[in-house]
């Protein structure tokens, strides 16, 4: 998955490469979601499945507006 690609996942969703919501939903830091989104590092497997799969069936409650 690509920088962009992952942003545009994140826009779908309504989540944002800055937030603790964000964070949280994909199990990392805010510096690890920040870092992904300045191409700094590489989005991981485990993070384009899961990313994948809240695209395909929703945000879990918790992690909703």
């Amino acid at each position: 998955m690509e920088t962009k690609d992952y942003l545009r996942a994140l826009k779908r969703l309504k989540l944002t490469p800055h937030s603790k919501r964000t964070a949280a939903a994909l199990g990392l830091s805010v510096p690890s979601i920040q870092r992904i989104a300045a191409k700094t590092v590489k989005v991981s497997g485990p993070i384009e499945r899961l990313l994948a799969m809240y695209l395909k069936y929703g945000l879990p409650k918790e992690y909703r507006e």
